[in-house]
């Protein structure tokens, strides 16, 4: 997401790629995988192809409601007529089902590991100063 902003998609597709067996709490489906991947296509603006990409389910919250609002976002931008339904279909998930898993996991301490990776990046040869 942020290589998007930054219009790097080479080094985001690059990145996506090449750690992609390395996540963490990834599923058969590599459901963050894709996620990641709906997220580059909808930079390029690839909407269609975003929208293939966008995993239905996932049992981690956050990439749930990332990836509901990406595809809420890519309907938007494609005209659909789905997206009023799509609308309505989100706002009962948020009023039915999402608060039990919010409340779970909105607000326990951060992982040590935010990006799930299953082994460090390598050190970078960049120096930062403070």
């Amino acid at each position: 997401e942020n290589a998007a902003r930054v219009n790097k998609y080479e080094w985001a597709l690059d990145f996506i790629e090449k750690h992609k067996h390395q996540l963490i709490g990834e599923n058969e489906t590599q459901d963050i995988y894709r996620l990641n991947l709906a997220n580059y296509q909808f930079g390029l603006e690839q909407f269609s192809d975003c929208l293939d990409n966008i995993p239905a389910t996932s049992p981690f919250v956050v990439y749930m409601l990332h990836g509901k609002r990406l595809e809420l976002k890519a309907l938007f931008e494609l005209r659909s007529e789905l997206l009023p339904y799509k609308l309505d279909a989100f706002k009962m998930f948020l009023r039915n089902g999402a608060k039990p898993n919010l409340s779970k996991t909105a607000f326990r301490k951060p992982k040590k590991n935010p990006l799930r990776l299953r082994q460090p990046l390598p050190p970078t040869s960049v120096a930062y100063s403070h």
